[in-house]
């Protein structure tokens, strides 16, 4: 009798915990699915990647958005379909590609881990703002369009010298008109390569911290400054006042400040987390063991207020001339 009721027992426990084996494989609610824009073979593209896309682009004009949206859906659709491919093919598992994606992935982990800095950065103030109008006068009071004929001269540390002498030579004529033709001559006699041509500048696409001495130049004055491979030498030809206001500038002065500021978080955060860390150089590595100080924070472009109407940019250029 004792062992029936131990049998009995023992059978009751094994229902109720097979009850409540069974409860818990019950699954949960599922979730509402997020809003696609498409499905591509039952994987879904969803609104929020679109979108994430879009504004990582750029700023896109309210009225433009719902167009650049599609555009960017279809170029989507392309990539997931080339993506099913590569995984059907198994080529996720290549090391070569696995590191590929593992690097990304560390850039996009730095990148976020600067934006968080950047993000915490307070807002230039209106003093700042208005300390840099005034400090740069060429970009804004005294702002220009200026045109310029350019030699774009083959060249490198050795050509300096000989081509600031031959241009003092030529500044010295009176006739200002004929000085990038006698210089182009002068190139060619001594079998020096250069490219002739011409371009419109506003003040903020010029370097700026060359912009005074832009600011200074009057029709007919020359200019060199060194370039990747060479040299750029100019000489303006015409210019247009362009002035603008403060109110105006704001924008853009503030989000020049902005990326400035950001750009020398970066370098002082990555200078701390060196200090802190612990780095070993390898076999074959040691050489950098002792780096030099870091360089300083890159100069953002120059702040560019909006362009006025007919202020046309760019430059035209002939063939490389024949030395």
């Amino acid at each position: 009798m004792t062992a029936t009721i131990q049998y009995f027992a023992r059978a009751a426990g094994a229902c109720v915990l097979l009850a409540a084996l069974a409860g818990c494989d019950k699954k949960p609610p599922a979730q509402p699915e997020a809003p696609a824009g498409a499905k591509v073979n039952g994987t879904s593209i969803t609104v929020e990647r679109i979108e994430a896309v879009v504004k990582g682009g750029g700023t896109v004009p309210e009225s433009q958005f719902k167009e650049v949206s599609r555009q960017a859906l279809e170029k989507m659709i392309d990539q997931e379909l080339l993506v099913q491919q590569a995984q059907q093919n198994k080529l996720d598992a290549d090391p070569r590609i696995a590191m590929a994606m593992d690097l990304v992935r560390r850039e996009v982990l730095a990148k976020a881990w600067l934006d968080k800095l950047g993000d915490a950065l307070p807002k230039p103030t209106a003093e700042a703002v208005d300390k840099f109008y005034q400090d740069h006068p060429g970009l804004f009071a005294q702002r220009r369009i200026y045109r310029f004929l350019q030699l774009n001269v083959t060249g490198d540390e050795s050509l300096r010298s000989a081509l600031e002498t031959k241009l003092k030579e030529l500044d010295a004529s009176p006739d200002k008109g004929t000085i990038m033709q006698r210089l182009a001559a002068w190139l060619q006699s001594q079998s020096i390569q250069y490219r002739a041509g011409n371009s419109t500048q506003t003040a903020e696409q010029l370097p700026l911290d060359m912009l005074p001495k832009f600011v200074s130049m009057k029709n007919g004055d020359l200019i060199v400054m060194a370039v990747r491979g060479g040299y750029q030498v100019m000489q303006l030809a015409a210019s247009q006042d362009q002035p603008v206001d403060l109110e105006k500038a704001k924008p853009a002065i503030e989000q020049f400040l902005t990326t400035r500021a950001r750009l020398e978080a970066t370098q002082a955060e990555v200078k701390r987390l060196r200090a802190a860390a612990k780095i070993e150089y390898m076999e074959g590595f040691k050489d950098a063991a002792a780096p030099a100080a870091p360089p300083a924070a890159a100069e953002p472009s120059a702040p560019s207020p909006a362009e006025p109407a007919g202020a046309a940019t760019g430059s035209g250029e002939s063939a490389p001339a024949k030395p």
